[in-house]
């Protein structure tokens, strides 16, 4: 038996950094704060918390784990392997809790908002161009941005629930009268509900002190409202683990030194840290080090590229004839106008930005268009061939690992070879001999030195250790955009 402890132990070392191995053991009763630099094997080292826990006799129920993401939820259950361990996100455990309580609603959808909204104030037959004209603007505005005015109006919600005085939306009353008309509740009602649960008898009799360890994975992008509900729990050790670094959620209302003040007023803490990039090569890890306030270790010894020159477009379209590249962009407007381009010169990567499934749908079965999807194809169709051909390439593409996506889609994600757009460092447009008004430097760029541009540098940092092996920079010409 003492044999194969052993075993075990050296396994165990030889499979964890020192730095992780006191964030696994931690055995006091003080709660953690486990801050971890990008690509340091938080999921791991999660992972091996939750092992070491229930291998020295913790009951599996006992323990909690809130992640941000479904995904990030399934991929832990796979390796824990443990059905009794509750791994969930929180909107899903409001969801339970009020079910539970016999409070049933219907989840509303923003993508079922925007249907709504085109239905209920579509212009009669006999209304004025003007009317036509602008519900066809508030349609596409709602289209073109719907992940933006769906967090503006759950940022304003949660400011509303907290008597927190803020500028109302657009589209806000539309969807107080949706939410209405279809008996529903979305995310944030499930917060502001269960928020006032928390203090009734309820709460108390079934979710108080029901788990002594609690877990909250990505923790900069919790909100204050979310920590005080998962504090009601009442748990005797909390852990939260995350990267205040790449905290890029606050337009949703998060508050990363809100959260580590509530829980340090909560309980006792102890401060950890993981420093180990094992994601990226030494060039790559020692250039991102410049926007974080813990500096990052390789693991990698190879040295990696960083490529300061800002690339033209024909380079670009050189590389992703070579490599699988993937091309990281801060809006969706500007995400969309480079496929449209990459469409237009018919380069083979994985279109998923540019048009919906619904409307490769409508293309393929040759419904009547919608005056937006007719106006791309207008474009497009000139220089890719007939609408059949266009829906074809895009098919025959659609497992391409050289694609477009958002900085903040790709969070948690890594990649071989990036191209990050429009988040260029300043140093990166000294030395391209770049100079910007102040309106182009807020589109492109941020100062490290402003404590407004912290999320804008947040967002770059988040960017740039991405990039496994190759990092690049390129500027998009925003004159080009509408």
């Amino acid at each position: 038996m003492q044999s194969k402890m052993a075993n075990k132990s050296k396994k165990e070392k030889s499979t964890f950094t020192p730095e992780q191995l006191k964030f696994i053991r931690h055995n006091g009763p003080e709660s953690v704060l486990l801050t971890a630099t990008a690509g340091s094997g938080k999921t791991s080292c999660a992972t091996g918390r939750l092992v070491w826990l229930l291998n020295n006799k913790v009951r599996p129920e006992k323990i909690i784990f809130f992640s941000f993401t479904n995904d990030a939820v399934n991929e832990l259950r796979s390796r824990i392997n443990n059905d009794k361990v509750e791994i969930t996100t929180i909107h899903s455990f409001c969801l339970s809790a009020l079910a539970r309580s016999g409070k049933f609603k219907n989840i509303a959808d923003f993508h079922g908002f925007i249907r709504w909204f085109k239905k209920k104030y579509k212009p009669k037959a006999n209304a004025k161009w003007e009317e036509i004209t602008r519900f066809n603007r508030l349609s596409e505005k709602l289209e073109e941005e719907p992940e933006y005015y769906a967090s503006q109006i759950s940022k304003f919600k949660i400011m509303q629930a907290e008597n927190t005085k803020g500028r109302m939306p657009d589209f806000f009353l539309a969807y107080v009268a949706f939410l209405k008309a279809t008996n529903s509740r979305d995310f944030v009602d499930m917060l502001i509900e269960v928020h006032r649960m928390k203090d009734g008898k309820y709460w108390e009799n079934n979710y108080a002190h029901k788990y002594d360890y609690v877990f909250v994975d990505e923790y900069q992008d919790t909100s204050s409202m979310q920590m005080r509900i998962l504090l009601a729990l009442k748990g005797k050790v909390y852990h939260l683990i995350g990267d205040r670094n790449q905290s890029i959620y606050g337009f949703t209302g998060s508050n990363c030194d809100m959260i580590e003040k509530l829980l340090k007023q909560a309980k006792p803490t102890v401060d950890y840290s993981l420093s180990v990039n094992f994601r990226s090569d030494v060039n790559i890890v020692n250039h991102s080090n410049n926007f974080s306030g813990l500096k990052a270790v390789p693991n990698s010894i190879l040295p990696g590229k960083v490529d300061f020159k800002v690339l033209t477009e024909n380079e670009v379209y050189s590389m992703m004839k070579e490599k699988d590249v993937v091309i990281l962009a801060r809006t969706n407007k500007v995400i969309k106008d480079l496929e449209l381009k990459f469409l237009m010169k018919k380069i083979p990567m994985r279109y998923f930005n540019l048009f919906s499934h619904d409307e490769l749908e409508i293309i393929k079965k040759k419904k009547a268009v919608t005056p937006k999807l007719n106006r791309k194809l207008k474009k497009i169709l000139p220089l890719v061939g007939r609408a059949d051909e266009l829906v074809k390439f895009i098919e025959d593409n659609q497992d391409s690992r050289t694609f477009i996506t958002s900085i903040h889609k790709s969070k948690g994600r890594e990649f071989p070879v990036c191209i990050v757009v429009n988040s260029l460092s300043p140093y990166v447009l000294e030395k391209n001999g770049i100079t910007l008004d102040k309106k182009e430097i807020k589109k492109v760029s941020f100062d490290p030195g402003d404590p407004e541009d912290q999320e804008a540098l947040n967002v770059h940092y988040v960017a740039v250790t991405r990039a496994k092996n190759e990092l690049y920079f390129m500027m998009y010409d925003m004159n080009e955009l509408d």
